[in-house]
């Protein structure tokens, strides 16, 4: 499922986070700069991501190595994993284009000389 997170910079694109229930496997957002995340009508930025979702009637098997070099198998069942604390569903049905900020950056600033 898709989400979206309210972000204030573009540091937090970086951010990776880990579910508990799936050990060893890491979640992040798909924006990698803020010209790709899409702005609300009120001005919030919001990057998206989506969570694991493992269906009604499977198993999703991994195997990965520790840091003492034993190997751990992991079986995911029916669910859903690596939903951020804070996500929404859904954000305001209007919402600005994702590429506000490529458009906004092409505008020259006007400066205004007192002097004359």
């Amino acid at each position: 499922m898709k989400y979206y997170v309210e972000i204030f910079s573009s540091i937090e694109l970086t951010e990776e986070w880990e579910d508990e229930n799936c050990p060893s496997m890491g979640f992040c957002f798909i924006e990698r700069n803020l010209e790709e995340c899409v702005i609300s009508n009120d001005g919030r930025l919001y990057a998206t991501y989506e969570s694991f979702h493992v269906g009604d009637t499977d198993i999703f098997t991994y195997t990965y190595i520790m840091e003492d070099g034993s190997i751990q198998t992991v079986n995911l069942y029916s669910g859903e994993y690596g939903k951020r604390p804070y996500s929404l569903e859904s954000i305001s049905e209007s919402i600005a284009e994702p590429e506000y900020f490529s458009r906004m950056a092409q505008l020259q600033p006007t400066t205004v000389n007192n002097n004359e």
